[in-house]
């Protein structure tokens, strides 16, 4: 997979990863993150990263739990 970038709430983040989800294909978790608005988005910061795909991005889902959809690396605006 090709590294993509999306807008969420105070910047950027770039897609490196997609999580694997159950009976899911890849190609159905990018497509449907192309279809979130930046406002939706939940992304929480690796402290302790020392690489650039720490990041993970992530929505509440209907259940009202943490669903990871993908990792990389979140950029804020400046």
């Amino acid at each position: 997979m090709q590294p993509f970038t999306i807008r969420v709430m105070g910047g950027y983040f770039t897609i490196r990863q997609v999580q694997p989800q159950p009976n899911r294909p890849a190609e159905e978790i990018v497509a449907f993150i192309l279809t979130v608005p930046p406002e939706r988005w939940f992304v929480t910061l690796d402290q302790d990263s020392l690489g650039d795909s720490g990041d993970a991005l992530a929505l509440i889902d209907d259940q009202f739990e943490f669903q990871t959809l993908a990792t990389g690396i979140f950029r804020g605006d400046k």
